[in-house]
């Protein structure tokens, strides 16, 4: 039992250190990014979602540590808040994915499948928190317990499907630009990994729930921190990637010189079974998103060895 509270009390100052970070991180790109309203409205609830859900973490630590005579199984108040929390953070996580993969893709066979997923897993927590707090003995076997384990599973999937389905959709886009193919590699790479790495903290809270329930307080505390990171963390690093890029397109029209072809506006396709009138091509337009149905590249561009692409990459799957 001291064992369990001294990794509670672990587990809330872990979670506090990874909040400063998220703190410091949003407010950084809140004031320094031109954004859409609706990515700085999320940065923004997800900052506040957490430091309520942090605040739960610290009385939770708290009374274990001050009420040793409690058993192992029996929980309080603290944890159906800690289980909605947390997974809201979650919840937007994904939607902020699922959004990114909307946008650039206009699948909505797959998009809505993944909405679904979203709506049930979030349902689940509900369903386990609301239980856990009229029965809050939790025992292996317990039906609290089976319900945890049921939105873990649920949420690592979901996790999963997104980062392989934005993976696809952006190494399908063709263009003929290195600088451009290796940018949507970075970014691929990035969705990859912020899916795998939530996926891979949920499935070890799983295991830990089995095995080490010293372990699996900690892990669980810092849970929703590690969704709200990914975003902001990826935010950062995609926006990083464009700028470099912007950089590559302006030193290589700089090393052209006075007399090199004007720039033209280089469309992205997607190879995918879509019907015609859902194929959107996303377009390079100065600092501008724009969408354009089926565009074909000018004859004279075409054939030209000189043809280059703007100087802005704002694709609006990409647009922040």
């Amino acid at each position: 039992m001291i064992n369990f509270a001294a990794a509670t009390l672990a587990g809330s100052w872990l979670n506090t250190g990874l909040y400063v970070s998220q703190i410091i991180f949003s407010v950084w790109y809140l004031n320094n990014v031109s954004m859409m309203r609706m990515y700085r409205l999320g940065i923004c609830f997800c900052m506040v979602a957490d430091g309520a859900c942090s605040i739960v973490v610290m009385a939770n630590a708290y009374m274990r540590l001050t009420m040793p005579e409690v058993s192992l199984g029996e929980e309080f108040w603290t944890l159906p808040i800690l289980i909605l929390l947390t997974y809201l953070s979650s919840t937007v996580e994904q939607s902020f994915f699922v959004y990114r993969y909307w946008t650039i893709s206009r699948n909505k066979w797959i998009t809505a499948f993944v909405g679904v997923l979203i709506v049930g897993h979030y349902a689940c927590a509900i369903v386990t928190a609301t239980y856990v707090f009229l029965y809050p003995i939790v025992t292996q076997g317990s039906l609290g317990l089976k319900f945890t384990i049921a939105v873990a599973t649920i949420c690592t999937g979901t996790d999963i499907i997104i980062a392989l389905a934005l993976a696809w959709t952006l190494s399908t886009i063709e263009t003929p630009f290195a600088a451009t193919k290796s940018l949507l590699r970075r970014v691929a790479f990035y969705a990859v990994s912020c899916g795998l790495t939530t996926a891979a903290t949920t499935i070890l809270m799983v295991v830990l729930l089995f095995t080490d329930l010293s372990a699996f307080s900690v892990v669980f505390s810092v849970l929703g921190r590690v969704y709200s990171l990914t975003i902001i963390v990826n935010l950062m690093m995609v926006r990083s990637n464009q700028q470099t890029y912007q950089g590559s397109l302006s030193r290589s029209r700089r090393s052209e010189g006075p007399t090199a072809p004007p720039a033209i506006a280089t469309p992205i396709f997607f190879n995918s079974t879509l019907d015609p009138s859902d194929a959107v091509g996303k377009s390079f337009q100065g600092n501008s998103t724009a969408e354009t149905h089926h565009v074909q590249y000018p004859p004279q561009a075409a054939a030209s060895p000189h043809a280059t692409t703007n100087s802005s990459f704002t694709s609006a799957g990409l647009q922040y």
